[in-house]
């Protein structure tokens, strides 16, 4: 979910009736599903399980190991999200999903409180004064679907984007707010999925993640090309910094 002046990406339970919603639709995730019909989480399943998250000056990190949470579905092998934010306004979300038998798909959604433009694989909405990109740069070849809301959901408009080539999707995602992304770009490296971002005022980042096993690495530069930060991205658990008072 992103605020910045007003909701740039929510969850659609923002503009229900009840609040309650608790369908997989109705959240920012990748849906699961067989013939068509979504295959849900399951309530009092083993949690989500957090196994790295790292703030720093520059970015803040986290990985989250979401497969506990569909209790053993049969279509389900994978779920693994890892979220890099690099500071002030630029996002990067990379989705590993995995599903088992025939007639099953991954779709990558996201909530968004008014219909944006979409020109190819880029996706744009405009707030008043602020504004959300969003570049997919993987799977390749794939089409935006955009899914108005309606009856006790009575606002938004619901982003999907759909893989059903093989069994596996690796979904990358960069996401720009007010401009922050100049120029983004595909950048693999050996078994691993990338991407080389130019931010404004000059600052440029490679970030690539791991096709089969989590994490990967990360290099920022800045304007005059130094390197403010380089190596593996974060394996453990750190303590995120508080912003009190």
């Amino acid at each position: 979910m992103l605020y910045k002046g007003d909701w740039l990406a929510y969850d659609a339970n923002i503009a229900s009736q009840s609040g309650i919603h608790s369908g997989v639709h109705v959240h920012n995730l990748v849906r699961i599903e067989q013939d068509g019909i979504a295959v849900p989480q399951v309530v009092g399943a083993s949690p989500c399980q957090m196994r790295a998250s790292a703030g720093t000056a520059i970015y803040t990190y986290g990985l989250a190991l979401v497969t506990p949470i569909y209790k053993g579905k049969p279509q389900v092998g994978k779920v693994d999200r890892e979220f890099l934010f690099i500071k002030p306004g630029t996002f990067v979300v990379f989705d590993r999903v995995q599903t088992i038998g025939a007639g099953t798909r991954r779709v990558w959604s996201l909530n968004l409180p008014a219909t944006p433009a979409v020109s190819g694989d880029t996706v744009s909405l405009v707030r008043g004064a602020n504004r959300l990109d969003v570049m997919r740069l993987a799977p390749g070849g794939l089409t935006t679907q955009l899914v108005p809301w309606s009856g006790s959901i009575s606002a938004g408009v619901r982003m999907d984007v759909a893989d059903n080539v093989g069994d596996t999707s690796l979904f990358l995602n960069v996401l720009g707010v007010d401009g922050s992304v100049v120029q983004v770009v595909r950048s693999d490296g050996p078994g691993q999925t990338g991407a080389q971002i130019l931010m404004t005022g000059g600052v440029a980042a490679t970030v690539r993640f791991n096709n089969a096993g989590s994490g990967g690495s990360l290099e920022i530069r800045n304007t005059a090309g130094a390197l403010l930060s380089s190596g593996m991205l974060p394996t453990t658990v750190q303590p995120l910094p508080l912003f009190i008072n």
